[in-house]
């Protein structure tokens, strides 16, 4: 074999790097050109998740499953991941460091492997993600075979450090949280400056934004972590019972109570308790809530004493809480003990079209794997609509559309199985419409415009039924009674 020049995988990727694909394709013709020219059977090229402390696939030869993970303390990407060393396996099933999970779960046998670290910029040492090459197609990897793989993984994490899919874009190190525009990106970075210290934060945005995934970030990077997360979700508190839902009672302290029960509060004693939808709580708790926040004390009901509580509050709205509390709905002392760290997020809208192509990818690739559809794909004239689309119901309703999509297409998913409003409907919820060549927008809409078109279109689709609804946008039935009251649309 001869000696292949610095740029090898460079020129043999062509035309690949100028066209405009997705990142999730170019990364998969790099894996495979790397097993082609090291005259392997297959590749793996994973991206390192520091939240999760994960190394995720985004490309691979890998018909058998949509995605692999593998935690940083298995296997040889594991040791890659945390050595920073190249390494050449020549006999797979008598090294210890081999996870045999993977060749179990697909049947593929794995017999000689070689692995190395991604690096971003020259002189970069920070790590994005590791390489692996798998199974030469005769023999096993020799000492010329490693000096050339060395080579291709730099070229490959050079290409990698262009896409949007490097640890820097995807989530970067906040979990689970997918975006690259620079309005998920501020928050981000707000996110991973607030989560390690104990500021309560007051998470805002519209319904479907994903303020309960942030929520969970943030308790997932704090010093905390390893205490519970209790969310609440102020929309569901029972009547007559809300009190002792959020702080517990003792036992005879009503009628009824025969035992005594443990709060939300007492069980995120030492984690954090995440108060959803906060605009929707009850008057008679916000008083109590206030206390909780100013001395972390609380008094079960019935109780004689009060009792400390070690936690931090996260609450998350999508209502005006300063109409609220202009109305007398909400106390003003409350809104601003709640209001020590405010972080918006941004509608999807309002995000970048590769935001939107990265989440479509996501969300096919997992309800893929949930309804046993691997493989399923977006056709090109289905991912314009969804990039055209304006998505009243944020994320949330993304990901409801794709999952829908999935189960009912025979692997291509093409726009007649994507439930978005047809043609008529479509015009009256997609009304921010730029004007070609002349800037300014026509008939743009408020966000509560938005949400009422949003909330008759799903009434209509769901033939009235409510409970349904609201499960779509993720909020409780009665806030979703009060919001067609407000609206008009009983």
């Amino acid at each position: 074999m001869k000696e292949l020049p610095d740029d090898t995988l460079l020129l043999a990727m062509g035309d690949w790097l100028t066209r405009e694909i997705r990142a999730s394709e170019l990364l998969g013709h790099v894996i495979d050109v790397m097993a082609s020219l090291l005259e392997a059977e297959r590749g793996t090229l994973f991206l390192l998740d520091r939240g999760a402390e994960e190394l995720v696939s985004v490309a691979a030869h890998l018909p058998e499953m949509g995605e692999i993970r593998v935690p940083l303390s298995q296997g040889v990407a594991g040791h890659v991941a945390r050595t920073g060393n190249f390494v050449n396996v020549p006999y797979c099933e008598e090294d210890q460091r081999f996870w045999a999970k993977v060749d179990e779960t697909t049947g593929f046998q794995t017999r000689t492997m070689l692995a190395g670290p991604l690096y971003g910029s020259v002189g970069d040492t920070e790590l994005i993600g590791v390489v692996q090459i798998l199974n030469k197609r005769e023999g096993i990897f020799d000492e010329r075979d490693q000096e050339r793989f060395r080579r291709l993984a730099g070229q490959a994490a050079a290409i990698l450090e262009q896409t949007t899919l490097n640890s820097r874009a995807v989530g970067a190190g906040i979990n689970g949280v997918i975006g690259c525009s620079p309005a998920m990106q501020e928050v981000i970075e707000d996110v991973k400056t607030v989560a390690p210290t104990d500021a309560t934060v007051l998470l805002r945005g519209e319904s479907g934004t994903g303020k309960g995934l942030f929520a969970k970030a943030i308790h997932e990077n704090s010093s905390r972590r390893d205490g519970p997360m209790v969310t609440v979700d102020c929309t569901t508190l029972p009547e007559g019972l809300m009190e002792s839902e959020l702080f517990g009672h003792e036992r005879g302290a009503f009628t009824g109570a025969y035992q005594k029960k443990i709060g939300k509060v007492e069980a995120a004693d030492g984690g954090t308790l995440f108060l959803d939808e906060i605009g929707d709580l009850p008057a008679e708790l916000q008083g109590k809530l206030l206390t909780l926040l100013q001395d972390q004390s609380y008094s079960p009901v019935g109780a004689t004493g009060r009792r400390r509580a070690d936690l931090r509050i996260l609450a998350a709205t999508n209502r005006p809480l300063e109409e609220l509390v202009r109305d007398g709905k909400f106390r003003e002392d409350l809104y601003y003990r709640l209001k020590v760290v405010e972080l918006v997020l941004p509608p999807l809208r309002e995000r970048s079209r590769e935001d939107v192509r990265l989440l479509v990818d996501h969300f096919v690739a997992r309800a893929a794997r949930r309804h046993g559809r691997l493989g399923t794909e977006v056709r090109d004239d289905a991912m314009a609509l969804l990039l055209e689309y304006e998505w009243p119901g944020n994320v949330r309703e993304l990901s409801n559309c794709l999952e829908s999509a999935v189960i009912f297409s025979d692997g291509l998913i093409s726009p007649s199985k994507l439930s978005l409003p047809r043609a008529d409907a479509t015009t009256k919820v997609r009304s921010l419409r730029h004007r070609g060549g002349g800037g300014g927008w026509e008939d743009e809409p408020s966000l509560a415009e938005l949400e009422r078109r949003y909330i008759a279109y799903l009434l209509e689709r769901h033939e009235g039924n409510r409970s349904a609804c609201a499960r779509v946008l993720g909020v409780g039935r009665n806030t979703l009674l009060r919001k067609i009251r407000e609206y008009g649309l009983e």
